[in-house]
């Protein structure tokens, strides 16, 4: 008894109570199984040394630790050699579907073109209207300015854009309710519609359209015009209407001898003249000017091919997966209950 509390109170500290080496294990156990940190098994190295007196199953060496730790790595790491690995073996995979891709976009971008069976030149046309017509008095009074027309402009395009996408609804078989026409036209505005743009320049109004057909893109621009141009006679019509009522009133008030009088003659005289919104009031300062826009046919193909790359890469990596999990009968176990099959037969 005292040699048991003797041999307790030289245990360094931090370690359990070391059991009688005398004591019997229970039929079937492993004296490892005393190990505190559950480890199994002993070591020399690594490992903390094993306080005296405590079981030491025969042929452990002497100093052997009993709590050694794994040096061995973990089942679910995943180095670099591991992926270096993949992509070895799915190397033609990998150089395969990009290898592919750049023949068939070289064939697309490059080929097809110089035979001309397809085209991907786009032409920029640049029309610059201006209104010249009107006097100078009546334009001041009508509010005739070239910002006042550039937003005309804009908002005559959007019509004739809105007015083309109802014309070609029945394209597809989608049904004419009202979610549809509100879906489509936003289709058109947000896509179609960046192709053209409407800007005030000091000359006047400058309209770009960017086309592939560039005899139908001066056509539409030309239709444009005068588009626009009706669009504003008719607004002109109507505020040179009232002008010219009230400037008859004030004839008539101030009298001939007024030092307004000749003014309110102009003006008379003007609105009289484009009050029935029969004449032009845009006119073209030059012929639309032509442009070849930049193809970028070469960055085109190595977007292609990178992403290609990366598409090859990821699908490898999918591939040695499902390779994995076919050959871990736990796993396809798993996956044949969860799809109700009862067996490999099945």
């Amino acid at each position: 008894m005292a040699f048991d509390k003797e041999q307790q109170s030289k245990e360094p500290q931090g370690f359990p109570a070391t059991p009688n080496p005398h004591t019997t294990m229970p039929s079937g156990q492993n004296p490892a199984s005393l190990n505190p940190h559950g480890a199994p098994g002993y070591s020399a190295s690594p490992g903390y040394p094993a306080p005296p007196g405590y079981p030491v199953p025969p042929g452990v060496p002497a100093g052997a630790g009993v709590y050694p730790y794994s040096t061995a790595p973990d089942e679910d790491e995943i180095s670099l050699v591991d992926l270096f690995i993949v992509l070895l073996k799915w190397r033609r995979l990998i150089i395969g579907i990009p290898l592919l891709a750049g023949i068939l976009a070289a064939v697309v971008l490059f080929v097809f073109p110089a035979l001309g069976i397809l085209s991907f030149r786009t032409y920029s046309l640049q029309a610059v209207v201006a209104s010249v017509q009107i006097p100078p008095a009546l334009r001041d009074q009508v509010g005739l300015d070239i910002p006042g027309l550039a937003v005309a402009y804009g908002q005559e395009f959007t019509t004739v854009i809105d007015s083309v996408v109802r014309n070609n609804l029945k394209v597809d078989n989608l049904p004419l309710d009202p979610k549809n026409l509100e879906f489509r036209t936003y289709v058109a505005k947000s896509f179609i519609g960046k192709g053209y743009k409407v800007s005030a320049v000091k000359e006047g109004i400058r309209f770009e359209v960017q086309v592939k057909d560039k005899d139908a893109g001066k056509r539409f621009l030309e239709d444009m015009v005068s588009r626009v141009d009706a669009r504003i006679r008719k607004q002109i019509a109507e505020r040179a209407t009232v002008i010219y009522a009230s400037m008859e009133e004030l004839y008539k008030e101030a009298g001939p001898t007024s030092a307004l009088s000749d003014t309110v003659k102009q003006l008379i005289t003007a609105s009289r003249t484009y009050m029935k919104g029969d004449l032009p009031v845009l006119v073209s300062v030059a012929e639309p000017e032509i442009f070849i826009e930049p193809q970028k046919r070469a960055l085109t193909f190595t977007v292609v091919v990178i992403a290609a790359g990366f598409l090859a890469i990821f699908l490898a990596f999918v591939l040695e997966a499902i390779e994995k999990v076919r050959k871990d009968p736990d796993t396809m176990g798993r996956i044949r209950q969860a799809l109700g099959k009862k067996g490999p037969e099945d």
